[in-house]
């Protein structure tokens, strides 16, 4: 997927080839995900992700983000450009073994709860995204309708203008007629 140039605004890798880039993570939903996976959910390819010890790269020190707002950034230490040779070193997470100390149950069910946390938090933020997505195409279209109202409104009062102008003349035409008839 990262080898086609075609994504490039969508999905690459970053400057030194260490991590990829999802850049716009609506598009990439849209049109990457589903040619490549059975779903287009963003919150899912994540998910797919973290079990083969993927982890998303955190913003620097000074809170930019480097390549946008929407970017999402994700590193494995044998996933680099170039590097097809180390694919077969990332393997699925090992599910954990039950631990033998309560303690241990109590971390393990906190982790998990804290995944399942952040995966309700990432298809929230998917749907806000596709919520405001909707509201600017809403907008768009009650503006449109706005102008399309007004001009209507501005030819129903040329209309009106005109008819007032025909039926002045018309009274006008009658009453000369009227007159011209009495005259004879």
């Amino acid at each position: 997927m990262l080898e086609n140039k075609a994504f490039k605004d969508t999905f690459c890798w970053n400057t030194d080839g260490t991590s990829f880039i999802v850049k716009d993570t609506n598009e990439f939903s849209k049109s990457i995900l589903p040619k490549h996976f059975k779903h287009c959910n963003f919150a899912s390819f994540v998910r797919q992700l973290n079990k083969y010890d993927f982890h998303k790269v955190r913003n620097g020190e000074d809170g930019q983000k480097t390549y946008g707002e929407q970017a999402w950034e994700f590193i494995h230490p044998m996933f680099i450009k170039d590097r097809k040779d180390l694919l077969e070193d990332i393997k699925r997470k090992a599910p954990g073994t039950k631990p033998k100390k309560e303690v241990k149950t109590k971390q393990s069910d906190t982790s998990l709860i804290i995944e399942e946390i952040k995966a309700t938090s990432l298809d929230l933020q998917a749907q806000i995204e596709q919520l405001q997505k909707s509201k600017s195409t809403l907008q768009d279209s009650i503006s449109t309708l706005n102008q399309t109202d007004s001009q209507i409104m501005t030819e129903l009062a040329e209309f009106n203008k005109n008819m007032t102008v025909k039926d002045n003349l018309l009274k006008d035409f009658l009453k000369i007629m009227t007159e011209k008839d009495k005259r004879e």
